[in-house]
């Protein structure tokens, strides 16, 4: 807690507020006004200062088992559940999003976020009910310059083949370096029933390719191939390697008929695949020597499109068009003379479901837990920020930093989308101040009966609260979670802060809640609409929130409208300051909070513009790093 010469700057300004029928009595000689500062800044009345968005996607029709809402490179995944439908025959969902996030993915369609926040998604118009391969008999894909397959040593190509008849000749793959009459080809193609891969060999008389294996009796059906390349493997065996459906295949001289290259170099071509006398589908490149036990295990598997080493991935299940998708968003093909046919290979509902919950191994989070199946995190997989100034009611010195907390839910559900566990995991960063304080979230919107219905632990508790046998604070109202109640427990003050100050090791408390079995769904519990608070040790009454945040059942009411408070409850307005100034601050990412005794507005210029928009113009004042959008001389580095 810090304090600071009075202002009558502050006082006047917050006297002509209160004509403005803002509460502002009792003002405190902490506030103070900087030119560039966060009390320079005109705050819109109704600014609720959230970083992020709520959203209802509420899908129907939906052909697909699983319906997964991710970012638009896929890394990010904001929800995974079976497609259940409801009475109203729809999926809903409720979904808190970074605000900077203009589109999302649902099961790989492109929907937009800047229209109601309501978004209704009939599945049957936008997605396909047919699984299907492309027939390149005649036809070929362009899938431009895949430089990470130049100068390589290592890569795999894996892909299924129905093929009209494996005597057709004609390539799976293949580049050429056009330079001089006799081109260099990287190459995999049939010719004769035979499937040859020519590694960088020149096309001549009498030039041969280094591998070949017959493929004439998987005439009419479908087949897995993997070839396997690693030119820093001592022999030829070892270098590569070949597997049908998932298995090895013994080779000797007769399949090896040149030397391998140590390494493949010296195309200037795009890639292409095409010409083969069939159907593909399922084609994967991979920056490796995958394993025997990796396409073993993966082959009758589908992927995501953001597993580690994948260059491309085309699950050939577009169904119309000229464009062949690459699920990794690195190299769409562009598709001539090829057609579409619906696939007879994989049925997508065959992938491999180990523990029989009824949800293919693919995207199955626990494949060898039958009661649990998936696992979504909140606010992503990177963990949010909360940043707080703890003076309330005094308005301190801008910093907030007394208290930064980064914050991660996990909540595991079943294959009924149950709820199984909750696991919140909070990190303590930072205590920039000499106050003896605690941290609580309060979910006030859950179902009431997780009341009883919910057992807590993981809490790190003395005796400044009661927690009744659930491990939920005693005589709430709605469900509270203390999650500490003493920070000198766990970190001393004046840590992680200052330039050359103290410094300590984070502290991380992980908090596990488990409801009454197969009872509950995610949207019983409203984790976006979580309700974070600090209290003090010594003096359970006290609560600080985040901006319009109500305080829980225990909260004293005394603090409000005393020295910078401006809360008036009949309004629904909490923990503001009279030119609404908040004390606290919820991130949906890592926040790169700043060093003791500097201004937040300061170390993020666009802070203010995006505060004085009430929210609209730069999102991403946090998130952007470019050097316009941060002093980093402000910025707390460990």
């Amino acid at each position: 807690m810090k304090s600071y010469v009075k202002t009558n700057v502050a006082y006047l300004a917050c006297v002509i507020l209160f004509f403005l029928s803002i509460s502002c009595e009792n003002l405190s000689p902490d506030i103070r006004i900087n030119e560039s500062g966060i009390n320079s800044i005109t705050v819109p009345e109704q600014f609720n200062w959230k970083t992020s968005e709520d959203y209802r996607f509420v899908i129907s029709n939906s052909q697909d088992q699983v319906i997964e809402i991710t970012s638009l490179d896929k890394n990010v995944i904001y929800h995974k559940g079976t497609y259940i439908e409801d009475s109203y025959g729809q999926y809903s969902i409720d979904l808190n999003i970074p605000a900077y996030i203009s589109e999302v993915k649902v099961n790989g369609n492109t929907v937009s976020l800047n229209g109601p926040t309501v978004i209704d998604l009939d599945m049957k118009a936008i997605s396909s009910s047919v699984n299907y391969m492309v027939d390149l008999s005649g036809g070929l894909a362009n899938l431009g310059d895949v430089d990470e397959l130049e100068n390589i040593d290592k890569f795999t190509v894996e892909a299924w083949i129905n093929s009209d008849d494996w005597m057709t000749d004609g390539p799976l793959f293949y580049r050429v370096l056009e330079s001089g009459h006799r081109p260099k080809l990287f190459r995999l193609n049939l010719e004769g029933g035979n499937l040859y891969f020519m590694a960088g060999q020149y096309v001549d008389y009498g030039s041969r390719p280094c591998f070949k294996y017959q493929m004439s009796a998987y005439t009419n059906n479908c087949v897995h191939i993997a070839l396997v390349y690693d030119g820093s493997a001592s022999t030829t065996s070892q270098k590569l390697k070949f597997f049908i459906n998932g298995e090895q295949q013994t080779l000797d001289g007769t399949n090896y008929l040149a030397p391998v290259p140590t390494l493949i170099s010296g195309f200037d071509t795009d890639l292409f695949i095409g010409s083969l006398g069939g159907s593909v589908d399922e084609i994967r490149f991979w920056d490796y020597a995958r394993t025997t036990t990796q396409i073993s295990d993966n082959y009758m598997k589908g992927l995501m499109g953001n597993e580690d080493g994948l260059l491309a991935y085309y699950q050939c299940n577009e169904g119309s068009g000229s464009v062949l998708i690459d699920k990794t968003s690195n190299y769409n093909g562009s598709m001539t003379s090829a057609v579409w046919s619906e696939n007879t290979c994989v049925d997508d509902n065959s992938s491999i479901d180990y523990d029989f919950d009824g949800i293919a191994d693919i995207y199955d989070d626990f494949p060898d837990d039958p009661n649990r199946t998936y696992a979504v995190y909140w606010p992503a997989a990177e963990a949010g920020t909360l940043i707080f100034e703890d003076s309330y009611p005094s308005m301190g010195d801008c910093d907030y930093n007394d208290l930064v907390v980064g914050y991660r839910f996990k909540t595991i559900t079943d294959a009924f989308n149950k709820v199984v566990e909750i696991e919140c995991e909070i990190e303590l960063k930072a205590h920039g101040s000499d106050s003896d304080i605690g941290l609580a979230f309060q979910l006030p919107n859950a179902n009431l009966s997780l009341l009883t219905d919910l057992n807590v632990e993981g809490y790190n508790t003395v005796n400044a609260v009661s927690i009744s046998g659930n491990g939920l604070e005693t005589g709430q109202d709605k469900p509270v979670v203390v999650v500490f109640d003493q920070i000198s427990n766990l970190m001393g003050d004046m840590m992680n802060t200052a330039i050359d100050g103290n410094r300590a090791s984070p502290q991380t408390i992980t908090i596990t809640m488990t409801p009454t079995p197969s009872a509950y769904y995610t949207n019983d519990f409203k984790l976006h609409e979580w309700n974070p608070f600090i209290i003090q040790s010594n003096n359970r009454g006290y609560e600080l929130h985040l901006v319009n945040r109500a305080p829980t059942k225990l909260a004293s009411n005394s603090y409000f409208g005393t020295m910078d408070d401006s809360s008036v409850p009949s309004n629904n307005r909490y923990y503001v300051t009279c030119n609404n100034i908040p004390w606290a601050i919820d991130f949906p990412v890592e926040f790169k909070y700043v060093y003791e005794g500097k201004d937040l507005a300061d170390a993020y210029p666009y802070f203010k513009k995006w505060v004085e928009s009430g929210g609209v113009d730069f999102t991403d004042w946090y998130t952007n790093l470019a050097s316009e959008y941060r002093n980093a001389d402000y910025i707390y580095s460990p």
